[in-house]
């Protein structure tokens, strides 16, 4: 996948950023966002402002361009994810203190943001303005509109984290109704099972239409 970023980055801008360190490791960290992303979607994007010389870099993935690109490729297994926290703090401590060797000075750590950023719209949901995983320093901007006419103030309310969940509502033939729900980020999931879901009369169906026509 940043492979194929770096080819489509080349043919658009006639610039080489294979041997940049800097630009490769952000479009990596772009990647393992994308790949989380694709695991509970269909299509996402990779997106990293001033990428190299202050050019953006912006594409559009789909689960099955995803697949393609990665036809045949072994999964990689050896690596855990203890050791790799562990192993990057090792390296921040190393840089900071100036006591690391030279291959570790060489190497560029990404801080980015743990949890998504962004306010309250219609005072009940969460509109998000930076994504997590987002690498820092950044920059996002939304515009919005205020819910009323000639409206002259308003409150920001700014909110810190976000939870997807995937929910999944299966009917079999005989009416039974199974709805079941992960959460991506842990792995949770929970279901019921709802019989008789479509036992409903002619009358019903009617009366739930027309209380659903008047609200």
């Amino acid at each position: 996948m940043v492979d194929y970023c770096v080819h489509e980055f080349k043919k658009k801008e006639k610039k080489d950023i294979s041997k940049s360190a800097r630009a490769m490791g952000r479009l990596k960290v772009a990647r393992e966002k994308a790949k989380r992303d694709l695991s509970s979607t269909t299509r996402t994007s990779i997106e990293v402002d001033c990428l190299d010389d202050g050019i953006d870099f912006s594409m559009k993935f789909t689960r099955a361009k995803f697949e393609e690109l990665n036809a045949g490729k072994p999964l990689c297994k050896s690596i855990n994810a203890d050791e790799a926290v562990a192993y990057g703090a090792a390296v921040l401590a190393a840089n900071l203190s100036g006591n690391g060797n030279k291959d570790v000075k060489d190497l560029i750590l990404l801080d980015v943001t743990p949890l998504s950023l962004g306010i309250t719209i219609k005072e009940r949901y969460m509109s998000v303005i930076i994504p997590r995983n987002t690498p820092i320093p950044a920059r996002k901007e939304r515009f919005y509109v205020t819910l009323a006419d000639n409206q002259l103030s308003f409150n920001v309310s700014v909110y810190q984290g976000k939870v997807g969940m995937k929910v999944c509502f299966s009917i079999d033939a005989n009416g039974i109704l199974d709805v079941s729900a992960v959460l991506p980020s842990t792995g949770n999931k929970g279901s019921i099972v709802i019989a008789g879901s479509g036992n409903v009369s002619k009358n019903d169906i009617e009366k739930m239409l027309k209380k659903a026509k008047y609200c």
